[in-house]
């Protein structure tokens, strides 16, 4: 009789602290599934690389055209144009 009792007593113990289940141990939450992976950032940046590489192409061109044009101006010659 006194054996039982105290297992009563325990048990109400555990309801009077509002705890399920007295053991320490946890199953391990699952985890989230990864998101899927995007290349939109690689995208973007192969785009702005091919934009600036079509600029310094330009720029470069447009600069070596000004600068044949100054040096064949400046050498004397009156027959000078934009376009060797």
């Amino acid at each position: 009789m006194l054996l039982t009792a105290r297992k009563t007593q325990r048990y109400s113990w555990y309801e009077r602290h509002g705890m399920r289940n007295p053991d320490p141990w946890q199953p391990p939450e699952p985890e989230p599934d990864p998101p899927p992976t995007t290349r939109r950032a690689a995208l973007i940046g192969l785009a702005m690389i091919l934009i600036l590489m079509l600029a310094v192409f330009f720029l470069t061109h447009t600069l070596g055209g000004m600068a044949r044009l100054q040096d064949c101006a400046l050498s004397g010659r009156s027959n000078c144009s934009a376009n060797p």
